[in-house]
């Protein structure tokens, strides 16, 4: 594995393209990236690549029965992804997302994970 850092300063407001798909690639090759969100910096990584998850808990030493946040780039996608959504999750997507809302539901591919929708 290469352990060399790369860092990419990408601007929210205006992220060059490029800067965005080498960030894209390296999740997709199950590395893990580091961004800043409103109150933290976050650990991130494709959900659906159990050795990058199990990575983070492992980085993080995070314990397993302790859910991940999952972030996604519309409420479209959380439909997508929760199992059966109630109806709550649409009225609280549609009055706060994006926003600092956060909303935890099981989705099909793992149980429990968080879907924080932050304003970008």
């Amino acid at each position: 594995m290469n352990k060399k850092t790369r860092i990419l300063k990408l601007d929210s407001q205006n992220p060059e393209i490029e800067g965005v798909k080498e960030a894209a690639e390296i999740i997709r090759k199950g590395q893990l990236v580091i961004f800043p969100t409103e109150t933290v910096y976050g650990l991130g990584a494709d959900f659906a690549n159990p050795e990058a998850i199990q990575r983070i808990y492992q980085i993080k030493k995070r314990p397993q029965n302790r859910p991940l946040s999952v972030h996604i780039a519309c409420r479209e996608d959380a439909e997508r992804l929760i199992k059966n959504p109630p109806p709550i999750f649409y009225a609280l997507s549609k009055a706060f997302w994006p926003g600092p809302l956060t909303l935890i539901a099981p989705i099909s591919a793992a149980p429990d994970l968080q879907l924080p929708l932050k304003k970008h």
